[in-house]
């Protein structure tokens, strides 16, 4: 093996040893809430379900967040509570519910200067009537913080901020849902 090739691998090795992957691990109960009687289905594209947050800036550490299985636990727990039926295709249902990933940021203790891991998400999430018109467009705004002090490493630092955000969202989904202006009155005109 030539010199320079060993070079190049011993780069490459060093290179990726500085990215770091987290993938955000925890469960998500089903809420327990009054459900609204009415069906309805989650549409989670294959994007979404897999959706994987690379940071590769030049000024910051490469970091990549796979958040794709913890946000569509999330939504799918959320969804499930919130109708009294899911069914397996929009054509099935009374409302579907799509959403959508918008941004997703985070900070880290070194570089806020504080003790805390934070994160903020917000999901786009629209909400389509059985002949696929739309009912409602929601712009939902999730922050998670979690403090340097008792965890170990970063990936559980950006893992316990970004559960917290997602927590977050799936709190004011449950509690907020059919209390958006264009949700109540479409289930108003349907007696509900």
């Amino acid at each position: 093996m030539s010199f320079r090739l060993i070079l190049l691998f011993l780069g490459v090795c060093l290179l990726s040893g500085c990215s770091r992957t987290h993938t955000i691990d925890t469960d998500f109960p089903t809420p327990l809430i009054r459900a609204i009687e009415r069906s309805g289905y989650l549409l989670l594209s294959e994007d979404f379900s897999a959706y994987h947050f690379v940071q590769d800036e030049d000024d910051r550490t490469d970091m990549t967040v796979i958040l794709g299985p913890a946000q569509s636990s999330m939504f799918s727990s959320v969804a499930t509570a919130l109708f009294s039926e899911m069914t397996l295709s929009s054509a099935e249902a009374d409302i579907t519910l799509i959403p959508e990933l918008d941004s997703f940021q985070y900070a880290l203790p070194k570089e806020t200067g504080s003790t805390f891991y934070e994160v903020w998400l917000k999901y786009r999430l629209q909400a389509l009537d059985s002949g696929g018109n739309e009912i409602a467009d929601w712009l939902i705004t999730g922050y998670g913080r979690a403090t340097d002090e008792r965890l170990q490493t970063q990936g559980a630092g950006v893992n316990e901020a970004t559960v917290e955000a997602l927590r977050d969202i799936g709190t004011q989904l449950t509690l907020g849902f059919s209390q958006q202006a264009d949700i109540r009155e479409w289930l108003e005109a349907r007696s509900i």
